[in-house]
């Protein structure tokens, strides 16, 4: 079985601790960055199962981190929170494949069916392309 692991990429660090605490017993493993030059290091080291991503973050956006992304043929979902991302922005995420997208502010519940569907969705991704 494969393990199951989170990367959040927020900067808010409250936001980013409440997040942690609410998805740790639910992954195997749960990794925090709090900037998108800290996201990209993170990946680096390893493969993600969902990326869960702010819009406005420092030293990169959440876009250009999704470009990052997919430029490396990273196909990870990633669900987009944002309480600052007009819909330009989000156009483009949708173009790059952004996952979903959740504006804040927001019920975790809500983060938490859109955190389930993608990674059903990655699963099934990954077993297409055997």
């Amino acid at each position: 079985m494969e393990i199951r692991r989170l990367l959040i990429v927020e900067d808010e660090i409250e936001l980013a601790d409440c997040l942690f605490e609410y998805f740790q017993g639910q992954f195997d493993e749960v990794y925090v960055a709090h900037s998108g030059p800290a996201a990209i290091e993170a990946f680096e080291k390893g493969k993600f199962s969902v990326i869960v991503s702010d819009y406005n973050l420092p030293g990169m956006d959440g876009l250009e981190l999704l470009r990052f992304l997919r430029a490396v043929g990273d196909t990870t979902p990633v669900v987009w929170i944002s309480g600052r991302a007009g819909k330009e922005e989000f156009r483009e995420a949708l173009k790059e494949g952004v996952f979903e997208f959740i504006e804040k502010p927001f019920q975790l519940e809500k983060l938490k069916e859109a955190v389930e569907s993608a990674l059903a969705f990655g699963v099934n991704y990954v077993k297409s392309k055997r």
